[in-house]
């Protein structure tokens, strides 16, 4: 299936996308243009759609994993939107990467956090403002929730490298709930 704008998603696939392919609301498709990328979420079934800006802004990957399929498992969070792994070629070494993705639907995001997988220590990190903030867009057809990401190539991104190319695994996540069985109390005896 053809892919014309490069970033390894069928045209086919983007043209899907909310808003009859223009999934962030530009006014154009998303199939034609190297800096957004829609697709499945294949967690959620839901579409979602990547936008990136930084230099010249080419989306090379962009696929959406269960953190499952991460080599270490977070036990104290739950991805139900799966994790957002993505590469950008942004060209110019030391660029400051700003990428939106649009979800599906408005959530509640009240107890959300970002988290990044950071691969190279092996442990999970999470993004607190201005690195990472919550909000609600349109996407041409209903207000939905957006993460707003800031990443500096080479100090934040996933290969620490001042390569010009911006990679991260990261995903909005809630705490995990644990349930705690409830402790029988000592029995008092009246004399």
């Amino acid at each position: 299936d053809p892919d014309d704008d490069g970033d390894n998603i069928t045209d086919v696939t983007e043209n899907g996308a909310p808003n009859g392919g223009d999934g962030n609301n530009d006014g154009l498709l998303d199939s034609t243009q190297s800096a957004v990328a829609s697709q499945v979420n294949d967690v959620s079934g839901g579409y979602v759609t990547m936008v990136a800006e930084c230099g010249d802004s080419k989306i090379t990957r962009y696929d959406v994993t269960p953190e499952s399929s991460n080599p270490l498992q977070d036990s104290s969070r739950d991805y139900n939107l799966g994790m957002n792994n993505f590469e950008i070629d942004c060209g110019d070494a030391g660029s400051t990467a700003e990428v939106t993705f649009f979800y599906d639907k408005l959530y509640d995001v009240s107890n959300w956090e970002y988290v990044k997988f950071d691969e190279t220590q092996n442990i999970y990190r999470t993004l607190a403002s201005p690195a990472a903030v919550f909000s609600i867009a349109n996407n041409g057809v209903s207000d939905v929730t957006a993460v707003k990401l800031v990443i500096v190539d080479g100090t934040e991104d996933d290969d620490n490298l001042n390569s010009g190319t911006v990679a991260d695994p990261s995903g909005p996540s809630v705490a995990t709930v644990v349930s705690v069985a409830p402790t029988e109390q000592p029995s008092t005896t009246q004399n």
